[in-house]
């Protein structure tokens, strides 16, 4: 905190009327970068730590880049030092910290390389809803909240436990958006990975109760052809039961007349 008041009032006498700048020309400072700079490579994530700069002058606060594909992540004040970059497995990426994005970047030592996500033995209880559409033998997939740029396990579960793991990547808005094919007897779709703030995240959806050759699935456009056959079930039953009442009506005996004019 001394530090920040001794660099402003610094920055109070150097812009004085005693010391003016030249005319016409506007001076920008530009902040001193972070010190110590760290990454440790995780699941699909980089956790980035630093220090602050010895002058904080200007600071507001930090940027984070890893490279190559563009990754950032910052602070939102001058007083957080440190973030997590979403990232590609098995990509080697370097890692750099700005202060207020602009000042000269401040690198941390050698590269760093990402793991790949892995599918769980047992789908997980607790895990949201995966948003999927289902097609003959093909399902498209949907899910969000997962760290821009990280690659995602996206895993198709057989009965006995089996999973089929494909790694698409998470687009810059943390959306995966995939298309597989379902192998026989899937039974549940899984896409694990890591949020925003560096832990698990995992969505799932059931997509069938088949466990043999064939692939019993469920979806809106399976639903819908099942839900009109119920219909027409129901409506025939309906109008047999109704035309039976009418023949058994029709087939009594019609009333006879006893002597004394008495019907029996």
């Amino acid at each position: 905190m001394i530090l920040r008041f001794g660099a402003a009032l610094a920055l109070v006498l150097t812009t004085s009327p005693l010391s003016p700048s030249p005319a016409g020309t506007v001076t920008t400072a530009v902040p001193d970068p972070p010190v110590d700079v760290v990454a440790v490579a995780g699941v699909s994530s980089i956790r980035v730590s630093w220090g602050n700069p010895p002058m904080e002058l200007g600071v507001a606060n930090y940027v984070a880049y890893a490279e190559p594909g563009g990754a950032t992540c910052d602070t939102l004040d001058w007083r957080t030092f440190g973030c997590v970059l979403g990232a590609t497995a098995g990509v080697s990426y370097r890692v750099f910290v700005r202060s207020n994005g602009t000042s000269v970047p401040a690198y941390a030592p050698g590269s760093v390389t990402p793991r790949a996500p892995k599918a769980p033995h047992d789908v997980p209880t607790d895990a949201l809803d995966l948003g999927v559409e289902v097609a003959d033998s093909r399902a498209a997939v949907r899910g969000d909240g997962f760290l821009p740029r990280s690659t995602v396990a996206l895993a198709a579960y057989r009965a006995d436990g089996h999973a089929t793991v494909t790694l698409p990547v998470a687009g810059v808005d943390g959306r995966v958006s995939a298309s597989i094919t379902l192998p026989p007897g899937t039974r549940t779709l899984l896409a694990q990975g890591v949020g925003p703030d560096g832990e698990v995240r995992a969505l799932v959806a059931a997509v069938g109760s088949g466990s043999g050759g064939g692939l019993p699935v469920t979806g809106v456009r399976v639903l819908i052809p099942l839900a009109v056959g119920v219909l027409l079930l129901v409506l025939g039953a309906a109008t047999l039961l109704a035309g039976r009442g009418n023949l058994s009506r029709r087939r009594q005996p019609a009333p006879t007349a006893r002597p004394g004019g008495r019907e029996r």
